[in-house]
């Protein structure tokens, strides 16, 4: 899988420019294409990791933190909740939505890259990712996973998922196709981000397989339809450290 076309500046730019907008953005594309509300996907990741009293978190891509505030409003008593992302514009933007409760305050957002966790290893009990996955050179945000989660830890995946069409010949060529075709009509920072990202868009399978080889044990993948048979469906993956 070439993942050398994942340029950070280019991702850095196109979320910047998207943060101000960014959840209503991801409303309108979820519901077009998915068929689901931005909410209730970032809930269903949430109940999912079943998080327990006291339990340490950490939400990768965070973005605009809708996924630590959803732990702040849903999880019984967590302990730490921390959200990284590489783009400070969008932690900017989750900053003013922490301020509208006093239950977010212990919510802390750190600037940082999921290839380089500044975190110390075996000090997590979940680490989540909602929608940064295909953003990330996974082979290595996996090994970072790994590093920093206890044994025993959970590790809760949820992003767009690659068809066996894909795998394809006629599929790859098609794609290639949709790919430049939304290049040209979308020139800006975004669609370069989405169009680098579109090769390291994984199926079920490959994820099965990448989550194995670096030490994670009960898998399981949970895939999402598509509601247009050209767009990626995806995916809600657990899985725990060995």
């Amino acid at each position: 899988m070439d993942e050398s076309n994942i340029h950070t500046d280019t991702i850095i730019q196109a979320f910047s420019e998207l943060a101000p907008g960014y959840e209503d953005s991801m409303q309108q594309e979820l519901k077009q294409y998915w068929g689901i509300n931005y909410l209730d996907f970032i809930h269903k990741i949430v109940t999912m990791a079943d998080i327990q009293v006291g339990e340490r978190i950490l939400d990768i891509a965070t973005g605009t933190a809708r996924i630590p505030r959803r732990v702040i409003e849903s999880a019984e008593r967590p302990g730490q909740v921390i959200g990284l992302d590489i783009t400070y514009a969008m932690l900017a933007q989750g900053k003013q939505y922490l301020k509208k409760s006093a239950g977010y305050q212990q919510i802390r957002l750190v600037c940082g890259s999921a290839l380089d966790l500044p975190f110390h290893s075996n000090s997590f009990d979940v680490i989540l990712c909602g929608l940064g996955t295909h953003h990330i050179q996974v082979p290595r945000l996996i090994a970072e996973s790994r590093r920093i989660l206890k044994p025993g830890g959970k590790l809760l995946l949820a992003d767009v998922c690659a068809s066996k069409f894909w795998r394809s010949r006629l599929g790859n060529l098609f794609i290639q196709f949709l790919v430049q075709r939304y290049r040209a009509i979308n020139q800006n920072a975004r669609a370069e981000a989405e169009v680098e990202a579109f090769r390291n868009v994984r199926t079920a399978e490959e994820w099965l397989n990448i989550l194995s080889d670096n030490g994670f044990i009960h898998i399981n993948i949970i895939e999402i339809k598509s509601r247009l048979p050209w767009y990626p469906g995806g995916f809600h993956a657990m899985a725990r450290a060995n």
